[in-house]
């Protein structure tokens, strides 16, 4: 615990140095740098995607949709953090986008992996976590020509630009270990096809625009408990 050995040391004039007073003040100095050691160093890695597909359909494979690694020809976006470190991966997510009627009863994932795979796909590799969403069923009364409910029909009519699902920010707290060097981060996407298989299973895209921007960044929180 911080400064629990802190005992402040005062002085006058004509106080004799002693080794234990010495001994004390050498401890509080340990006990300061401690707690100020221990506090958070703030942002590690940043990307932001504003505009642009970043899937054009989840499929079963699980596809990374944004990453933090060192692209040829771009920035260097890998993570170095010193050991026994707390580090926060977060996750803005502009959302899974249903493009038609079907296939309700499969789960869409938002996966966290500390690697990026050269092919995209990340089917050998557990995920440090993973968010899942169902794809809800929905009807309603079109009650845009009359709004008698009982005089109306049913609609199952989809609407693409307004089915978003799982729209958000998702983070992850990861123990530094020994220490990380030159690590990837990334966020990848997956969906697990229900009873119906892929039967009229409709697309789902992930887009990033000026409104509905992606993010993925690490930021170091603290050091030990």
């Amino acid at each position: 615990m911080a400064y629990e050995n802190y005992t402040f040391v005062s002085w006058t004039d004509g106080t004799p140095l002693t080794s234990e007073r010495l001994a004390q003040m050498s401890m509080n100095v340990e006990q300061v740098r401690d707690a100020n050691d221990n506090k958070p160093n703030g942002l590690l890695q940043f990307i932001e995607v504003s505009s642009g597909t970043l899937l054009s359909n989840v499929v079963a494979l699980n596809q990374s949709i944004i990453a933090l690694t060192n692209p040829a020809g771009g920035t260097d976006r890998r993570v170095n953090a010193d050991a026994s470190r707390y580090i926060r991966i977060v996750c803005v997510f502009p959302g899974f986008n249903v493009r038609a009627q079907g296939a309700e009863d499969s789960v869409l994932s938002l996966k966290f992996y500390q690697q990026v795979q050269g092919a995209s796909y990340y089917e050998n590799t557990s995920p440090l976590t993973s968010f899942d969403f169902a794809i809800p069923p929905y009807s309603f009364y079109n009650v845009s020509a009359n709004a008698n409910i009982l005089a109306s029909a049913i609609s199952f009519k989809n609407y693409p630009d307004h089915n978003i699902i799982g729209a958000g920010v998702y983070s992850f707290v990861l123990s530094t270990g020994g220490g990380l060097s030159q690590q990837n981060f990334s966020v990848a996407a997956s969906r697990t096809f229900g009873g119906s298989g892929a039967t009229n299973a409709p697309a789902v895209m992930i887009v990033a625009d000026a409104d509905t921007k992606a993010q993925l960044y690490v930021e170091d929180i603290g050091g030990g408990l």
